[in-house]
């Protein structure tokens, strides 16, 4: 599904300094996603979770990492440091559905993969995102704007230029192994390895492995190019805020095209205490089964 221009400008007016959100007074409904949004459009940024306060005392020791935004909603009017977002009445904390002490964490495309979790669970999770970043081969522009856009890119705290001779070898079989790529990927599951091609300010993303192209966009400039790229890795749908929608108690079963995403399975098989709490919306034999 293609995003229509709107829908990406309305995100570009989310770009604000996490550290000085404050919404004070009853929270409306764009707070809540203008909070998620900003936080996955800050450079740099590929997990962000977001913390109902709480007393638990593992969070004290949840990691400050590199690519990782993490905030708390506390019931201030100023955030006393940059971690802090404040909901004073709380309304952002009900927006979320978060309950005191649990978090949700968002990729930086968009995904959620964890909803009202634990910090053992959120812990986890973080460590599986913030793994070896996605590797890029630029080829096509000359050497000024391919030396920007290795700059640019690296800059994004996503993708990493890559100078590896193993994947320039994967890149030349592509090559030659038969004529262009011309299929397009099913998805947009960023590839461990990837070909960027630019030419006359348009960048066609290939991934390696899978013979496909991934994105493709244009752009005046190195950073313009760069910036609507990485629009078209975001996924199409906004970050989601409150509660997956489950089968209630004693329901059938769910819709056709309805089953949990595998991330979140995961993040189920992981913590016990994350069942407990989706479970609140509702047991379903499919739920049981994923943490098994």
């Amino acid at each position: 599904m293609k995003r229509s221009p709107r829908a990406r400008g309305t995100l570009g007016a989310f770009l604000v300094p996490l550290g000085a959100a404050t919404f004070a007074g009853p929270a409306d409904a764009s707070a809540p996603p203008t909070l998620v949004t900003a936080g996955l459009r800050t450079p740099g940024i590929r997990v962000l979770v977001i913390r109902a306060g709480g007393d638990d005392h593992r969070w004290q020791d949840f990691p400050q990492l590199p690519g990782l935004a993490y905030r708390v909603l506390e019931t201030c009017t100023t955030p006393p440091d940059v971690r802090t977002a404040c909901d004073p009445d709380g309304g952002i904390r009900r927006a979320l559905a978060l309950e005191p002490g649990r978090a949700s964490a968002w990729t930086w495309q968009g995904a959620r993969v964890a909803y009202n979790a634990a910090p053992d669970a959120i812990e986890n999770l973080v460590g599986e995102h913030l793994g070896p970043r996605p590797r890029v081969w630029l080829d096509g522009p000359n050497p000024e704007r391919r030396a920007q856009l290795r700059r640019g890119l690296n800059d994004t705290g996503v993708w990493q230029v890559t100078h590896r001779i193993q994947d320039i070898t994967a890149v030349r079989r592509l090559d030659e192994s038969g004529p262009a790529v011309t299929k397009t990927c099913p998805d947009r599951r960023p590839p461990a390895l990837s070909v960027l091609r630019v030419a006359d300010g348009r960048g066609t993303w290939v991934d390696v492995a899978r013979r496909c192209r991934a994105v493709v966009a244009t752009g005046d400039t190195p950073q313009a190019l760069i910036r609507a790229l990485m629009d078209r890795w975001r996924l199409d749908d906004p970050p989601p805020v409150g509660p997956s929608p489950l089968p209630a108690l004693g329901a059938g079963p769910p819709p056709a095209g309805r089953a949990l995403d595998h991330r979140l399975r995961a993040a189920i098989a992981d913590s016990r205490a994350a069942l407990d709490r989706i479970a609140v919306h509702g047991t379903h034999p499919q739920l049981v089964a994923a943490a098994r």
